[in-house]
C-alpha cells in the first residue's frame, strides 16, 4: 500500500497567502479615478440635447422651460431665443406668450434684426398693422436701402388693405437692386385692383418676359389684355398657357372668359351685318321709288 506523504510546510504557506489577502495590501489596491465635474459649456449642451428631445416628443413646456433656463445662462445666444419662438408660433392658444417672448428678445438684443422683424410679422398676422410699420420705421432709420425691410412695410400695407401706399411701397422695393420676379409679381397683382391700364399691360409683359414658362404670369397678362379689349393678344397667352398646364383653374376662368368674348363679338358682327344689309336694302328700295316716281312723272 503506498503512503501519501505530507505536503511540506512551505506549499501551505502559499496557498494560504493567495487566500487571505492581508488588509494593507487591500487597502493599497489603485481606486477608481473620480469622475470629473461637468464644465458649463458640457451642461449648456446636455441642457440642449434635453430641449430638443422634449420638443420632438411633443412636451412643449417643458422644452420651454430648459430653453429658459439655457437663456438666464446665456441672454446672448439667438438660438435659444430662435427655438423658443418656433416652438410658440404654431400655437393659437399660446399667443400672448409669444408676443411677450418676442418683445424680451428684441429688448435683450435691440440691434439685431431677426426679433424686430418676427415681432412685425406676429403684428401683420394679429392684424395690428400701425404696430408692425412702426417697428419697420425704425429698422429703416437705420437701413434706409435694405430691400427686405423696404419688402417688409409692403407686405404689411398690403395686409391691412391700404392698397395705394402699398403699391408705391413695391415700387420702392422694384427700384432696389435685390428684387425679385415675386416683388414684381406682387406689385402688378396689386395694380391689376385698379383695372386695366398700360401700366398693368406693362407689368404683366415683363414678367412672362423674364419667365415665360410661369403659367401665373401667362394667364394674368392674358387678362390684362382681355381687359383692354385684345381678345387676339388674350387668345395667344392662353393658348400658351395651355401648354404649359391645361388643368390650371385659372387659365379655364380666362379660357370661358374669352370664349364669351369672341361669342359677343360674333353677335355683334352679326348685327351689325344686319343693320348694314337694312340699310343697304333701305337705300335699294328708296332708289327703286325714286325711279319710280320719275318714270310717273315722264308721263
Amino acid at each position: 500500500m503506498r503512503t501519501e506523504r505530507p505536503r511540506p510546510a512551505v506549499a501551505l504557506a502559499t496557498t494560504l497567502a493567495l487566500v487571505f489577502v492581508p488588509a494593507a495590501t487591500a487597502l493599497a489596491a489603485p481606486r477608481p479615478a473620480a469622475r470629473p465635474a461637468t464644465s458649463p459649456e458640457q451642461e449648456r449642451r446636455d441642457l440642449e440635447e434635453l430641449a430638443e428631445l422634449y420638443a420632438q416628443e411633443g412636451r412643449t413646456d417643458d422644452a420651454l422651460s430648459v430653453y429658459a433656463d439655457l437663456r438666464a445662462r446665456v441672454p446672448a445666444n439667438p438660438e435659444y431665443w430662435r427655438r423658443a419662438a418656433d416652438l410658440l408660433e404654431p400655437l393659437p392658444d399660446r399667443h400672448v406668450d409669444l408676443l411677450v417672448l418676442l418683445k424680451a428678445w428684441r429688448a435683450a438684443a435691440p440691434t439685431l434684426r431677426e426679433p424686430a422683424e418676427r415681432l412685425a410679422r406676429f403684428y401683420e398676422q394679429d392684424g395690428a398693422i400701425d404696430e408692425g410699420l412702426q417697428i419697420v420705421a425704425e429698422l429703416l432709420v437705420q437701413t434706409p436701402r435694405d430691400v427686405s425691410v423696404l419688402r417688409l412695410k409692403a407686405e404689411l400695407l398690403e395686409t391691412g388693405d391700404r392698397t395705394d401706399a402699398a403699391i408705391t411701397a413695391w415700387t420702392a422695393v422694384l427700384a432696389m437692386p435685390g428684387a425679385t420676379l415675386e416683388d414684381r409679381w406682387r406689385h402688378a397683382e396689386l395694380l391689376s385692383t385698379r383695372g386695366d391700364s398700360p401700366a398693368l399691360r406693362e407689368a404683366y409683359a415683363g414678367l412672362v418676359a423674364a419667365k415665360p414658362d410661369d403659367v401665373r404670369f401667362r394667364v394674368a397678362y392674358g387678362e390684362a389684355l382681355l381687359g383692354a379689349d385684345d381678345v387676339q393678344g388674350a387668345r395667344a397667352q392662353a393658348e400658351a398657357a395651355q401648354r404649359l398646364a391645361p388643368a390650371d383653374p385659372e387659365l379655364k376662368r380666362l379660357l370661358d372668359a374669352l370664349d364669351a368674348a369672341e361669342a359677343e363679338r360674333t353677335d355683334d358682327a352679326a348685327r351689325d351685318a344686319y343693320d348694314t344689309r337694312g340699310a343697304l336694302r333701305r337705300r335699294v328700295d328708296r332708289a327703286a321709288r325714286v325711279r319710280a316716281l320719275s318714270r310717273e312723272e315722264d308721263y
